[in-house]
């Protein structure tokens, strides 16, 4: 059986992909950064996932990236990532993210018993390994982000923070999305990297 055929799906390459390179940080340089959340941000969770038997897909991604990671992340991380993500959510992060020269830094959920590799991998399936910087720990969304800010602070130059729970914001830099980044929170965004 061709490969090519058995997970059809919109081709994410139609997203624009990010031209030049991960910006290097050194004593002069400081950097953008979106915290992002997945679920409620980008991952509006409608329910395609249980739709589709989960079992091949791993392999066929496998072969598709010439990479075997995608054997080793959880089969429904796998499939959410694939079929629950959203396209127009996602293109609208990456024109953010290429805007500004931001890099990701993700604080979500799917952090959780992952590594930084592991959550390129799922963004690679969308073009956009290139822009995950770092992954945080989800627990205590709010203090974590602070603690990362204040250890970081000499090299980023602005955030944004785009969440689905409100708990989570502490000051003027974030974002709350319902259930999927919207035009609104774009620019929203952009008006924060603009200050």
């Amino acid at each position: 059986m061709n490969p090519n055929l058995m997970f059809p799906k919109i081709d994410r390459n139609l997203l624009d992909y990010r031209q030049g390179e991960v910006i290097e940080n050194d004593d002069a340089d400081k950097m953008n950064i979106v915290f992002l959340d997945i679920d409620g941000v980008i991952s509006p969770y409608s329910g395609e996932v249980d739709r589709h038997n989960l079992e091949g897909l791993s392999k066929y991604l496998a072969w598709k990236y010439h990479d075997d990671i995608y054997t080793r992340i959880r089969e429904r991380d796998l499939g959410l990532a694939y079929y629950e993500w959203d396209l127009e959510a996602l293109g609208r992060l990456k024109k953010l993210l290429n805007s500004f020269e931001a890099e990701v830094v993700v604080h979500s959920g799917w952090c959780w018993n992952t590594d930084l590799e592991y959550l390129k991998a799922l963004f690679r399936l969308y073009s956009m390994d290139e822009y995950i910087y770092d992954k945080m720990k989800s627990a205590n969304k709010k203090e974590n982000i602070k603690k990362y800010l204040e250890l970081h602070k000499d090299i980023i130059e602005n955030y944004v923070i785009f969440d689905d729970d409100a708990s989570v914001q502490f000051d003027d830099h974030f974002v709350l999305t319902k259930k999927i980044l919207t035009q609104k929170n774009i620019k929203e965004a952009y008006k924060i990297f603009n200050k």
